[in-house]
């Protein structure tokens, strides 16, 4: 497939920037949401249901509380945005942005949610999971740019 050019190319780059903000905003609403915590609870009583056992022992190990969810929610927002990017420059310049704002949407739950409150292991779990989101990004690049095309293997 041949990479979009001038007009195309604005269009393409326009719309991953689009869905990169998107992922961001859905991301934002559910840090500041009630709802969010309300599904997570719905959730787990419903696995209770049908399997208690299994469940209460997978939750009682969890003593990080919900700082695993937290890697899930910003390792995908930070893969989206990098993948919005064209260069390094800008790949490494999306990263401060994004840790800054998982730090401040952590910071202002309570302003937004009644049920929310600051956690450092939730932050952790924020940074965590943009970290590795960028470690898997830089590796899976730099396995790609290595990458011998076909045509230039059958020439």
């Amino acid at each position: 497939m041949s990479e979009p050019t001038g007009r195309s190319q604005r269009n393409h780059d326009l719309l991953r920037w689009t869905v990169a903000v998107l992922a961001v905003v859905i991301a934002t609403t559910i840090m500041w949401s009630d709802g969010a915590v309300d599904a997570w609870r719905a959730l787990v009583k419903l696995a209770l249901t049908w399997n208690a056992e299994a469940t209460s022992t997978v939750m009682g190990v969890r003593r990080w509380g919900d700082a695993d969810l937290h890697i899930l929610l910003w390792s995908t927002v930070t893969l989206v945005v990098l993948w919005a990017t064209r260069t390094r420059s800008q790949a490494i310049g999306a990263l401060l942005p994004r840790l800054g704002w998982s730090a401040f949407t952590e910071l202002a739950q309570p302003w937004f949610a009644e049920q929310r409150t600051r956690q450092g292991l939730d932050f952790a779990g924020n940074a965590i999971g943009i970290l590795l989101a960028a470690a898997a990004f830089w590796v899976f690049t730099r396995i790609r740019q290595r990458r011998v095309p076909v045509a230039s293997i059958r020439a």
